[in-house]
């Protein structure tokens, strides 16, 4: 990837609080350039004005809803997705400048906390605001059933 696209990607994700977008900076070296009209959407990613340019950091549905998908980058994004990573994209008013890959690995406690949930007779259930693909596989690494994807985080709280 570009310096220059590095660059962009890390002033914006280095301004969000989303642990997605921390863990784009935390992969990033250089530094970040100032961001002006930033902005974040729930559920969907950030927006901000870098060096002049319209950016956006978001998510897979985010950037289709934008109108910037196209086959080859819905058959990338889908290929991380199977195997349970969390895609962001940059992009500029043109298009996708960017894609990043991030894998949220489980903690080896997790598959025997929800085993140990199971034999109390309750029922875990995955709320998340991950794509379906990623939710599921994720979930299948925990023994979770029950998923719940795209959610936002009012849709979280109307279901807990």
């Amino acid at each position: 990837m570009p310096d220059r696209v590095s660059q962009l990607a890390l002033s914006l994700a280095a301004r969000s609080d989303h642990p997605v977008a921390q863990a784009i900076a935390r992969g990033l070296m250089g530094e970040a350039r100032p961001v002006y009209e930033f902005a974040a959407a729930a559920g969907r990613g950030v927006t901000g004005r870098v060096d002049g340019m319209a950016l956006l950091l978001g998510n897979h549905r985010w950037i289709h809803e934008h109108g910037l998908c196209t086959p080859a980058l819905e058959a990338a994004m889908q290929a991380h997705e199977a195997e349970g990573r969390t895609v962001s994209l940059l992009a500029d008013e043109g298009g996708v400048l960017a894609l990043f890959a991030v894998a949220d690995t489980a903690k080896p406690s997790s598959r025997e906390a929800v085993a140990a949930l199971r034999e109390l007779g309750i029922t875990p259930v995955m709320l998340t605001g991950d794509n379906p693909t990623t939710a599921q596989a994720i979930a299948r690494q925990l023994g979770i059933d029950e998923v719940r994807a795209e959610l936002l985080p009012q849709d979280k709280q109307a279901a807990i």
